[in-house]
């Protein structure tokens, strides 16, 4: 299945071309935790209304919201500001509750790296612990928490991978260039670099491991890629979520989107749902969306990717 972020939530509008072309089996809307209380049920009303057929819907959080005052506030501010933070934290579950959400996902990030001074105040690993705990005890019994962050727990030990009990990880497993236009084979790297990193690493403390057996599903950066990279990464998961529309999509990303979510309403589904079609058409089976496939793709569906390719003819099949 294909989940498409929208981020930010106030460019809502903008992304429904989009969405009714690609046809997202799930929006994540995605804010901080109070702005996403605040006004995700309107806009997520708004996209029901629009939009016109059934999507599941996920709450995503940034949840290093508050980062930046606990590095610059002192004496009774600072105090003032670490008792907000429950109540901040808080606010994920209610806006989860609120939009009907059917999973909370929650993305911490550098704000909770110890430094070398240690943590900064209400971002430790006792606090991340503190904080799902309070929110699965304000959400009904069972309902998934997860969590998204970096794709290589072995190069980030100083994030509190083991603070946070959560239902499952989605890595963000970014294959665009830090600097230029996308290269080509980079996600193929970046891919196989995840699934090494992805270990418990004896040399790294034990407070910071991860089991690699945890839920995984990807959520890939879908900008500055090549439509064959994304798809490539995406076939090696059961789920992908794509980071953000309409704020990053490039028409890379939007025509992957778009063939994956294709190719799940031909009923492919599954880790090699994208390999699955291409031998059932016959194509060479690599995972990746290229001409020929998407070609096929549009004839098996019936219908027409609004972002052709447009690069050389060389471009993978």
């Amino acid at each position: 299945m294909v989940t498409l972020t929208l981020w930010p939530l106030g460019r809502w509008r903008e992304a429904l071309p989009a969405f009714r072309a690609i046809r997202p089996q799930r929006i994540m809307l995605h804010s901080d935790p109070r702005s996403l209380l605040g006004t995700g049920p309107t806009v997520l009303a708004a996209l029901r209304k629009e939009l016109g057929y059934p999507f599941e819907a996920w709450a995503g959080v940034g949840f290093d919201s508050g980062q930046q005052a606990a590095r610059t506030l002192t004496g009774d501010a600072l105090r003032a500001h670490l008792s907000a933070l429950p109540r901040i934290r808080l606010d994920s579950a209610k806006a989860a509750l609120e939009l009907g959400a059917s999973r909370l996902m929650l993305d911490p990030e550098s704000a909770w790296k110890r430094l070398k001074s240690g943590h900064l105040p209400g971002f430790g690993p006792e606090d991340a612990r503190e904080a799902v705990s309070m929110i699965r005890a304000a959400l009904p019994s069972g309902f998934p928490v997860w969590a998204t962050s970096y794709d290589w727990p072995t190069a980030h030990p100083t994030f509190p991978w083991n603070a946070w009990s959560v239902d499952g990880w989605a890595p963000q497993i970014y294959a665009y260039p830090e600097k230029g236009p996308a290269v080509p084979g980079l996600g193929a790297w970046r891919l196989r670099e995840h699934l090494a990193h992805w270990k418990v690493d004896p040399t790294v403390a034990a407070d910071y491991r991860i089991s690699p057996a945890a839920p995984r599903e990807a959520y890939v950066a879908a900008y500055k890629v090549t439509t064959p990279d994304t798809t490539l990464i995406a076939d090696a998961f059961s789920e992908v979520s794509f980071w953000a529309i309409p704020a990053r999509l490039d028409p890379d990303g939007l025509r992957a989107a778009w063939a994956l979510s294709r190719v799940a309403a031909l009923g492919y589904s599954g880790p090699g749902r994208v390999k699955a079609f291409q031998r059932a058409e016959r194509l060479t089976e690599d995972s990746k969306v290229g001409r020929g496939t998407l070609a096929r793709i549009e004839a098996a569906s019936g219908d027409k990717c609004p972002w052709p390719f447009t690069a050389p003819a060389s471009d993978p099949v």
